[in-house]
């Protein structure tokens, strides 16, 4: 049996450690991800909590969902949407009409390539996107998501977040095209590490 599926069983017969040791891979990468929806810290983690005791709540049921990751991401995106149409008062609110998404700052590779001023271009570049192509860029590009692990968590196809991507990767090329005039094989050597 999988490492993954081994701690599914341990956690469907209440298994605590095994649960513990789920929150620990998935929490701060939810916790990122709810703080780009409700911009506070603390808001932020009341929701990936919540997240989580569900889960336990749900423990005896734990197989019939299919995968566990996207449940926890798709959990936390419905609530971080629910409070702010909750804040705003507004019920129309969705992942296709978010006025913001906030992104943590990339940090790149202690490389020559990514000097401090070059990192804070790509950072001021992808500020600049739309909230829905931040979104997307962001758990791929920045927490390493699979493009059909995003696609099901926001309900979108794999060619809608290639197209994202495309777009903040050509964003971001222009912001250092642009200002840095990086000579061409360092410059596609930056390019080329967001795409992999």
């Amino acid at each position: 049996m999988d490492t993954a599926l081994n701690t599914i069983s341990l956690i469907e017969k209440g298994n605590q450690h095994a649960f513990q040791s789920l929150v620990y891979q998935y929490s701060d990468q939810l916790l990122l991800f709810a703080i780009g929806f409700v911009k506070s810290h603390e808001v932020a983690e009341e929701i990936v909590s919540d997240a989580f005791v569900n889960l336990w709540r749900q423990r005896a049921r734990i197989f019939e969902i299919r995968d566990v990751k996207s449940y926890l991401y798709i959990t936390v995106r419905n609530a971080s949407i629910s409070h702010l149409r909750k804040i705003s008062g507004r019920k129309e609110i969705c992942i296709d009409n978010l006025e913001a998404f906030h992104s943590l700052p990339v940090i790149g590779p202690e490389t020559d390539e990514f000097t401090d001023e070059i990192l804070e271009q790509i950072n001021r570049a992808i500020d600049q996107l739309p909230p829905k192509c931040k979104l997307v860029f962001t758990l791929a590009k920045v927490q390493g998501l699979k493009y059909k692990e995003i696609s099901e968590i926001l309900g979108i196809s794999v060619k809608t977040i290639n197209n994202h991507i495309a777009n903040g990767l050509a964003a971001i090329a222009h912001s250092l095209n642009e200002t840095q005039h990086l000579e061409n094989e360092r410059f596609r050597r930056i390019i080329a590490s967001f795409l992999f």
